[in-house]
């Protein structure tokens, strides 16, 4: 499809000046036809749209209703969140991944994303678990699916390009044994990858010397470790010790996340929010 330079404005919602002098700068394929007409292949118009993020009207046609766009251009996270949950209790992947990329698209942080939309989500149907409005069924319907639209958000908006990413901090991101639930753990990893950071994520259910042994070897700038409280009995206390030990002989900065300690419990700090996290990091200059 070969559209002029009024509606490859329309396309990409940009003035049609804009359109022009991206044309003239490079950052926009064009070509002229014998008349002097400059023109614009479609393909080259959607490359540019996804590679900088633009909500273009179109798109927003083709993935949502105007009701639910209208939210995401709003960051109306109440309605947004419930709606990416009754997506995710569904098990309907495709409207959950199409709601959080519109909102990427529409420059929402990546935290914030997961903060008020996907963690949002999960509490609510957690909360409605506990109460016995939902069966347990239901809950890994909503579980299975959210690992689905994670694993392609993170190709989407981090994986396209990283390999090509010049890394200045590294980052370790572990469960220790019978941490089984990993979600809030690769909502960390996409956060720090989306902002430059090298991941090395070896998974949840690792036992701790195995842990210690990976901070001995990579040295990362900051260990991202999620446990549960009611698991530090006996040699789990022990365990976390050690690694606590380990990662202060190597100036390694600790965050955990869900309930494993306290904000500030021997040098370690929680993550209660990816905002938070993020803003942290960047007060110190570690993005």
């Amino acid at each position: 499809m070969i559209l002029s330079s009024k509606k490859a404005a329309e396309f990409l919602n940009v003035n049609e000046s804009t359109v022009k002098r991206w044309a003239d700068n490079g950052k926009l394929k064009s070509f002229k036809t014998p008349g002097g007409h400059r023109k614009f292949k479609f393909e080259d118009l959607k490359k540019v749209s996804e590679e900088n993020h633009y909500l273009t009207p179109e798109m927003s046609a083709n993935f949502m209703s105007a009701k639910t766009i209208s939210d995401i251009k709003d960051r109306d996270y109440a309605s947004l969140s419930k709606k990416f949950g009754k997506y995710l209790l569904k098990g309907d992947s495709v409207s959950s991944y199409d709601l959080i990329y519109l909102l990427y698209l529409n420059k929402t942080p990546v935290a914030q994303i997961f903060d008020e939309v996907v963690k949002r989500s999960m509490e609510n149907i957690g909360d409605l678990w506990s109460k016995g409005f939902l069966g347990i069924e239901d809950e890994h319907i909503a579980s299975g699916a959210l690992l689905s639209v994670i694993h392609r958000f993170e190709n989407e908006i981090t994986d396209r390009y990283y390999p090509k990413t010049k890394f200045h901090k590294t980052a370790l991101c572990a469960g220790l044994e019978n941490q089984l639930h990993d979600i809030g753990l690769l909502c960390v990893r996409i956060t720090l990858k989306h902002l430059g950071w090298k991941v090395i994520y070896p998974g949840s259910n690792l036992p701790a010397d195995s842990i210690i042994k990976l901070l001995k070897s990579e040295k990362p700038d900051l260990l991202c470790l999620s446990f549960k409280s009611h698991e530090m009995i006996g040699e789990s206390i022990k365990d976390i010790s050690e690694i606590i030990k380990t990662a202060d002989k190597l100036n390694i900065k600790i965050f955990t996340g869900g309930d494993a300690a306290a904000n500030g419990s021997n040098g370690v700090l929680k993550i209660n929010d990816l905002v938070t996290f993020t803003k942290f990091l960047k007060e110190r200059n570690q993005i």
